[in-house]
């Protein structure tokens, strides 16, 4: 694992200039996989998810995945 993904990040996703629309969980993933050159993949079941914001304060990016991985395996 690259040690760089350990590293504490911080990041908003949000549409700048624009009263918030939602985005899919998938373009975040499709994001942090492009930092690392890294192949994203999400569950059919899980493309649906949008987000309006995300924030991404001082938390690594593999944290913030291995969240999001166990928020929605329940």
């Amino acid at each position: 694992m690259r040690k760089e993904m350990k590293a504490p990040n911080t990041k908003t996703w949000q549409h700048p200039g624009q009263a918030a629309p939602e985005f899919l969980l998938t373009d975040i993933v499709k994001s942090i996989a492009a930092r690392y050159q890294l192949i994203p993949r999400v569950s059919e079941e899980y493309q649906h998810i949008t987000y309006s914001v995300v924030n991404q304060t001082e938390e690594s990016d593999l944290h913030i995945l291995s969240a999001w991985t166990r928020k929605w395996e329940r």
